[in-house]
């Protein structure tokens, strides 16, 4: 019993600390002509199907608004299994 509160405890630890981080990486550099920038958006378990594409939508619209363009979008699979997307973004000129 003790085992299952402690694995809870810090599973939710984990959660709060990673969701912190990744909400301090959300912002997006003004680009500068010549610039390029490749980010790794992580694909959770629960949203894969249900989330992806909105966070993505998401994500382009941002870096639209600071002057970069995707051209390209990569997915990342390990063992069979997508974990997430590498997205590449150049400076609109």
């Amino acid at each position: 019993m003790r085992l299952r509160v402690f694995l809870s405890v810090t599973l939710i630890t984990f959660l709060s600390l990673s969701s912190t981080v990744s909400m301090a990486k959300d912002e997006v550099p003004q680009a500068t002509p010549g610039a390029g920038l490749t980010i790794y958006m992580d694909i959770s378990a629960v949203g894969k199907t249900t989330r992806a594409a909105e966070r993505m939508t998401t994500l382009h619209k941002q870096h639209q608004a600071k002057g970069w363009k995707v051209i390209d979008v990569d997915p990342y699979v390990e063992d069979g299994d997508l974990q997430g997307f590498f997205i590449t973004y150049v400076a609109v000129d």
